[in-house]
């Protein structure tokens, strides 16, 4: 296990193993084709069988297609952006789970929107890398 903070999406690798730090470079290259100009770098990072119960919608994808269709919806909005605030990453073999905390900021109609959100990733290793098979997100509550 390796709960760490990240600001900016950086992390100290004095303090994960090399497992974990594959683990955080597919999280590292999923932020960053969240900025990309289209969701082809994105959807890649997700196994073909995937679920996605994303951020900005209430519907559940389970098909490659699905996933395309979320990304492309969000990726009519400009200067997106995805950080990592913090995370934990656990191990089951050859699956891997990180949870935690991220905030997206992007513009809509000109204004710049923050959307502070929590996730949990659930990766299956494949051909020496990692492929998000389950993806869960959404929008930080209010604690009552």
């Amino acid at each position: 296990m390796v709960a760490n903070n990240m600001a900016e999406n950086k992390v100290s690798s004095s303090t994960i193993n090399d497992e974990q730090a594959l683990i955080v470079e597919t999280m590292m290259t999923w932020a960053r084709a969240f900025s990309a100009t289209s969701a082809n770098s994105i959807v890649a990072l997700y196994a073909k069988d995937a679920s996605l119960w994303g951020t900005f919608s209430s519907a559940i994808r389970r098909t490659p297609e699905s996933i395309r269709d979320y990304f492309d919806k969000t990726f009519i909005f400009a200067n997106r952006k995805v950080t990592f605030n913090n995370f934990n990453i656990r191990f089951y073999g050859s699956t891997a789970i990180s949870s935690g905390l991220y905030t997206f900021s992007l513009v809509k109609a000109g204004q710049q929107i923050v959307v502070p959100a929590r996730y949990s990733f659930t990766y299956v290793k494949h051909s020496g890398g990692w492929l998000i098979a389950e993806h869960h997100s959404s929008v930080m509550p209010v604690d009552l």
